[in-house]
């Protein structure tokens, strides 16, 4: 599937390869993303505010040896919950990815947008 983009001078892109070039983004399909969230739920928009009462917790503790056989480490904990407003869809979802052997990612927000860029993480780092 092919999208344009705002600019006529960008070539249009197929959605499965979102990276152009090394260091370069293709702006969304649908224009200006401020403007696109302003439009549709901004005060005059006529939508009902979105609240966002509740948010994912992630926690990451640097902790250094103590005695000469502990090397010391990195304990990364978050929350399992998934949400949608008031709904709570799922009490089990695994928010710690594994990136390389020495890297991780924690999710919060949108599992695409969390998707995304643990892919591309992955691939440059």
């Amino acid at each position: 599937m092919l999208v344009g983009s705002v600019d006529d001078d960008v070539p249009q892109r197929d959605l499965h390869e979102p990276v152009v070039d090394d260091f370069c983004f293709m702006q969304p399909p649908y224009g200006i993303p401020a403007e696109f969230v302003e439009s549709h739920f901004g005060k005059h928009s006529g939508a009902k505010n979105l609240q966002f009462l509740k948010g994912t917790t992630t926690l990451a503790f640097i902790y250094e040896p103590k005695t000469p056989a502990d090397k010391g480490g990195i304990i990364v904990a978050v929350d399992s919950r998934a949400s949608a407003g008031e709904y709570i869809s799922s009490k089990s979802v695994m928010k710690i990815l594994d990136i390389g052997d020495r890297m991780v990612a924690t999710m919060a927000g949108g599992a695409a947008d969390c998707q995304f860029w643990t892919r591309i993480v992955a691939k440059y780092c």
